[in-house]
């Protein structure tokens, strides 16, 4: 499969050079067969493999039919005609010039039916004649499977014509013979699904089946119906096929049952009718046993394991049944299959649970005086090695280090801050959280060595402003001396390898899996994004082609984090990539001016309406000029857009569509990444249309993203989760502090607009609680399960907030409700120690190539700058981690 193309089939592992010949691949019996191999763990076949199968399969169906053909296995002795088929000989035997054929050969008035036999060899007279080759039909009409004849409605003069009872060996539904009885009840369950009720009590299986062949072959009577008689065995056979009735009528009617009381004897069942409750402690007494075999409550006896060499001798019973032993056979076969009948349940059930209750007792007793007789052993007892650290917040006991070990036993509790309800968690399953975050064995058990080293020296690197603010020169000097080669080399050595998972799904596996190892999950970020840089030389073609493998790119993430990390978990996307930036803009602009934009056309229900498939983009320009019309004079915009501008919005509705369905499918929630300023309007916009459209049925597929360094984000918060409930869906967001404040204020210098960022780090702070506190609220006014918050931050003040929050409304620790995501490479001493403690944590796991990653990089490190410089707390911890693992412990 060739890499370069973009016409691709993942199943068959094949490439196309145009979208038409994938299509038409897609309809193929070879498609089709190769993903039903994969939803069965198989790999792909080739073409010509399939031929070839293909091939084979024909010949052997070509070679039954010419077999069949030439067989002629049923004969009627009386008119000397031979059939290829059991019907065909059975509509003969009742032609109006058989029944006279016969009665003048043997001058009686009626027909002995008995002489009718199967053939296995052809005779030399015999004519061979088709199933509907029949001479004559004079006398005879067709009845329906459905269709009975009783005693009572047989046409008055005609006698009644009995037929010939079934052999052991032949089925009771087809016109299968077996070798034997066994044979033949095995083939009964596997094709027709029937089971000989209660097995356990049969006392005379072989007349009891001999019972049921006389019933089907002589009186032609349905089992489960049992009143019903038809004409002659291939009715009733066809009956009982096509309704389901291959089963005896035995519990449903308590009286059905006494039909078959000659051949069970349920003695066995009545001695323990009046033992006490199944659930009811045994006495502690009867557990005592100091010889050779335990007896159980049912009577059974259990002997010790020394006796086994005599319990595996093979001593013959001369008292034994043969018919027992064939219904101890097929018992296991029914077992075997599956099948659980009326034996199972009630008395004898409860005898066997009872027993096993009582061995699991005196199992648990036995083993509990092994351990006390062992406990006596050990005369000397050596007290475990403490370490205490002088810290007045921090108790650490119990510590156990091993140099270089990845996995460490540690238990940190806060006594200064210490709530009663931490009290009542440290009974619980998780330890408690360090409300201080000094838990740094706990924050970089994930961390190799040597990526310790390499965390202590970016976060070096990126607090020298120098360095962070000529990044981009120093970057583009390092191309031109080094080489990109070498250049990315370096990068995904040390910033790079630390801050991103890796350039394709399979470098970020294993990151993803240690991440999954101390219960931190993953949120996998396919990291492209396009922002507005005026005009482009690439031609119009070349950018919606981009844009689709942008799509298929964040399809594939979806795929991806399925598949390694399971069902519900988050991916991020973004839009910018999936749309011209000039294009967004515009359409950003047109969005801010209109005052309502819950009253706008519902996009997503448009693009999934099957009836509007054809003219997609005639329907939306129609709804677009339609709301445009009706809202002239309260919407304050000239904005207008072409049918081409048109178009290419309508193409970012579906291609945003395909990824919901994709997420949807794969059941992983995607989480729509905030932008620009200039952007986020018309982002927003478009998350609230997917949310509406798929946050339904307490499934939140779609996350918005709020950043609270806007002044304007609490207003818009609350609009949003208004419209959630208006309108009856999952409301489902992140809320981060911001990503673009270095450009967002150059901006609003150059052009002379307000700033849109609040004026300081406190100011952000406040609107973050204001817009959590929002969330919560909600929370506790909506139906549980409608509302979801994800708290992006680094700051601990903001987690120690919200914690606290979640105590004070009682909101579970790992709750779907509330949950706290951090970027991969940064804060892990606060991420890790909350997911130490129960709370459901996330890291942002950015991935992708190298060249399209290096803005992510760059804006990172401008962006947080003032974390890198007053970053000390990471750096120290990376330092003393690194020590602990390198230097030896000091006892």
């Amino acid at each position: 499969m060739s890499a370069s193309s973009p016409y691709t089939c993942i199943t068959c592992h094949v490439a196309f050079t145009n979208g038409e010949l994938q299509r038409a691949h897609y309809k193929a019996d070879w498609h089709r067969y190769n993903l039903k191999r994969k939803v069965a763990d198989l790999g792909p076949i080739s073409a010509i493999e399939f031929t070839e199968k293909v091939e084979a399969i024909q010949q052997q169906n070509s070679a039954k039919t010419i077999e069949s053909n030439d067989r002629s296995t049923f004969s009627c002795k009386e008119c000397g005609k031979g059939f290829t088929s059991e019907n065909g000989m059975l509509n003969h035997t009742k032609s109006k010039k058989h029944i006279e054929t016969v009665a003048r050969n043997a001058n009686l008035p009626k027909v002995d039916p008995s002489q009718y036999t199967k053939s296995s060899q052809e005779s030399p007279n015999v004519e061979v004649m088709e199933e509907d080759d029949v001479e004559d039909d004079g006398g005879w009409s067709d009845v329906d499977d459905g269709d009975t004849v009783t005693h009572a409605s047989m046409v008055e003069g005609e006698a009644e014509v009995l037929g010939t009872p079934l052999r052991l060996e032949e089925c009771l539904f087809c016109s299968l013979k077996s070798s034997n009885l066994e044979e033949n009840l095995s083939h009964m369950a596997h094709a027709h699904s029937f089971f000989l009720p209660d097995f356990e009590y049969i006392t005379d299986l072989p007349g009891l089946v001999e019972y049921l062949d006389e019933k089907v072959g002589i009186y032609h009577v349905c089992l489960w119906c049992n009143k019903r008689s038809f004409h002659d065995v291939l009715s009733v056979q066809r009956h009982m096929t096509a309704k389901g009735h291959c089963k005896m009528l035995f519990d449903d009617n308590p009286n059905a049952a006494w039909e078959y009381v000659d051949f069970y004897d349920y003695s066995a069942s009545h001695p323990d009718s009046n033992d006490k409750n199944v659930d009811e402690d045994i006495d502690s007494n009867l557990l005592e046993t100091n010889g050779f075999e335990l007896v159980l409550p049912s009577g059974k006896t259990v002997g010790h394991r020394t006796l086994l060499r005599y319990y595996q001798q093979s001593l013959s019973n001369r008292n034994n049944v043969r018919s027992l032993e064939l219904v101890n056979r097929i018992k296991d076969k029914y077992r075997a299959l599956g099948w659980s009948g009326p034996g199972t349940t009630g008395e004898v059930f409860q005898r066997k649970v009872r027993d096993l209750k009582y061995m699991q007792q005196w199992k648990a007793k036995q083993h509990m005086r092994l351990g006390v007789r062992n406990n006596m052993h050990q005369h000397h007892f050596r007290v475990q090695i403490k370490h205490f650290y002088p810290s007045s917040s921090i108790i650490c006991s119990c510590r156990t280090v091993r140099l270089f070990s990845k996995q460490i036993c540690h238990q940190s509790t806060s006594v200064a801050s210490a709530h009663t309800n931490e009290k009542k968690d440290l009974k619980g399953e998780y330890p408690l959280l360090d409300t201080k975050f000094n838990q740094y064995r706990i924050a970089y058990r994930y961390r190799r060595s040597l990526e310790l080293l390499r965390g202590y020296f970016v976060y070096r690197i990126f607090s020298i402003n120098l360095l962070v603010n000529n990044q981009t020169k120093i970057a583009q000097w390092g191309q031109r001396i080094l080489g990109t080669h070498l250049f990315n080399a370096i990068l995904k050595l040390t910033a790079f390898g630390h801050f991103v998972g890796g350039e394709t799904p399979r470098e970020i596996t294993p990151v993803i899996k240690r991440l999954q190892k101390y219960g931190v999950r993953p949120i996998l970020d396919y990291s492209v994004e396009s922002d507005d840089g005026g005009a482009s030389s690439t031609s119009a073609e070349d950018v919606e082609r981009m844009h689709d493998l942008n799509t298929d790119k964040f399809i594939e993430c979806i795929k991806t984090s399925h598949s390694v990390c399971g069902p519900n978990n988050l991916v991020a996307i973004k839009v910018t990539a999936l749309i011209k930036p000039s294009l967004l803009k515009k359409f950003n602009g047109f969005l801010k001016a209109i005052p309502n934009r819950s009253a706008l056309p519902s996009l997503f229900e448009l693009i999934n309406d099957k009836y509007n498939q054809g003219n997609l983009i005639e329907s939306f320009e129609k709804s677009m000029k339609a709301y445009l019309a009706e809202t002239q004079n309260n919407t304050s915009t000239n904005i207008t857009f072409t049918h081409n501008e048109l178009s290419d919005i309508l193409n970012l509705i579906t291609r945003l569509n395909r990824i919901a369905q994709a997420s949807v499918e794969e059941n992983i929630s995607i989480m729509v990444d905030a932008e620009q300023t200039y952007f986020q309007a018309a982002i927003n916009y478009l998350a609230n249309e997917l949310q509406r459209y798929y946050n339904k049925n307490d499934s939140a597929f779609i996350y918005g993203t709020y950043q609270c360094y806007l002044k304007e984000t609490l207003s818009s918060l609350k609009d949003d989760l208004a419209q959630a409930e208006k309108y009856g869906y999952i409301f489902a967001a992140k809320l981060v502090r911001g990503a673009y404040m270095e450009q967002e204020r150059r901006l609003a210098r150059e052009q002379g607009y307000e700033d849109p960022i609040n004026p300081n780090f406190e100011a952000t702070s406040r609107m973050y609680h204001a817009c959590l506190d929002e969330v919560l609220k909600s929370i506790q006014k909506r139906h549980p399960n409608q509302v979801r918050i994800v708290i992006a931050s680094h700051n601990e003040d903001t987690i120690r907030y919200a914690i606290q929050q979640m105590k004070d409304l009682n909101i579970r620790r790992g709750s779907s409700l509330v949950s706290f995501a951090s970027l991969y490479g940064m804060s892990d001493y606060v991420a890790f120690a909350l997911a130490n403690s129960g709370y459901k944590t996330y890291k942002y796991l950015p991935y992708g190539p190298i060249e399209s990653l290096q803005p992510y990089l760059f804006r990172r490190a401008q962006e947080n700058r003032a974390v890198f410089e007053k970053a000390d707390k990471d750096r120290r911890l990376h330092l003393k981690a690194l020590k602990d693992r390198v230097l030896p412990l000091k006892i």
